[in-house]
């Protein structure tokens, strides 16, 4: 551009001569990659030609610069320019709606996978709508008859599995964070979907499959409440919590999309014998691969202070 040509110009005339530029595409050891617009980089290359030649006799300043605010942003102080640079931001964010939500949610990193993993999550709900169904055509094949009063004895113990996973999730989520109670939760969920499974195929005890069952349904909500509801409310700002909240509610509908239709669909081709693999493949696959995801792209959010997070301070 011009600023190079007239440095080339300089340099051709005899000058020693420093190039810089926000970017970094130059190389070379008069090349000093420079952002005039922050502080620091202005100290950083003023200390580079301070260090090398001792001397500044001539300075071309050609940076093109936008002024957002009007030239008062030029009198102000580096600590007065980041104050009215947050004010904006937060000025800018204060307009909720799901449309603003998904758009603030998928510019910053920590909301935007915990909006992908919602989705995976979301899948593996299948099973807390279809446990019943599976119960019964599988044990009507070992108990006939008998069969509505077995699936009712697991269904006594199943919401007491339900209600201590609760109690546990809370004082664990308090104690240890956000990110392992979603973690172990997910893995007793994946135990619990496993267990009830085989316990179908093979008759297992009623009491046994209802606490399997509970491990399940109890494990999968906390799961989802951990990663859908703790932790998306904590990575995202004051005023835009309540619409962030609803956008991740619609991540749900996208897994549910996948499931559903799945499990309806081979309920006619198969019949409904072949619910219970169905059930199995739609809530462990999706939920190996939320956790992989979950463990390695998203950060802890416990002890945030939910009236000052800005939701990009994991970008």
């Amino acid at each position: 551009g011009i600023g190079k040509g007239i440095a080339d110009l300089l340099k051709a005339s005899g000058y020693e001569v420093v190039y810089s530029d926000v970017h970094a595409e130059m190389e070379g050891e008069n090349y000093c990659k420079c952002d005039i617009s922050k502080a620091e980089d202005r100290e950083a290359i003023a200390s580079f030609i301070d260090k090398k030649y001792g001397r500044l006799d001539l300075l071309v300043n050609n940076a093109g610069v936008v002024l957002q605010w009007g030239y008062g942003f030029l009198e102000m102080t580096e600590a007065e320019r980041e104050a009215e640079k947050q004010q904006r931001r937060a000025e800018s964010q204060a307009q909720g709606g799901l449309l603003s939500a998904f758009k603030f949610a998928f510019r910053h990193k920590q909301l935007r996978w915990l909006f992908i993993c919602t989705m995976f999550v979301s899948v593996a709900m299948i099973g807390t709508m279809y446990y019943q169904q599976i119960m019964t055509y599988g044990y009507e094949v070992t108990y006939g008859a008998a069969t509505p009063e077995v699936v009712t004895d697991a269904l006594m113990v199943m919401p007491v599995i339900g209600a201590i996973f609760t109690l546990a999730k809370g004082f664990i989520s308090d104690k240890f964070g956000r990110k392992p109670v979603a973690v172990v939760m997910a893995s007793l969920t994946l135990i619990g979907i496993v267990g009830f499974f085989l316990g179908i195929t093979f008759a297992w005890s009623p009491v046994l499959v209802g606490i399997f069952t509970g491990m399940y349904t109890g494990g999968y909500w906390c799961t989802s409440d951990a990663i859908g509801g703790n932790m998306c409310a904590e990575a995202a700002p004051t005023n835009l919590r309540a619409s962030v909240l609803g956008a991740q509610s619609l991540c749900n509908m996208v897994g549910m999309g996948v499931s559903y239709p799945a499990m309806i669909l081979v309920s006619i081709i198969a019949g409904n014998g072949a619910l219970g693999i169905t059930c199995l493949l739609c809530v462990v696959i999706p939920l190996v691969v939320a956790i992989a995801v979950f463990m390695s792209k998203v950060a802890e959010t416990k002890g945030i202070d939910l009236n000052t997070v800005r939701g990009d301070e994991w970008d």
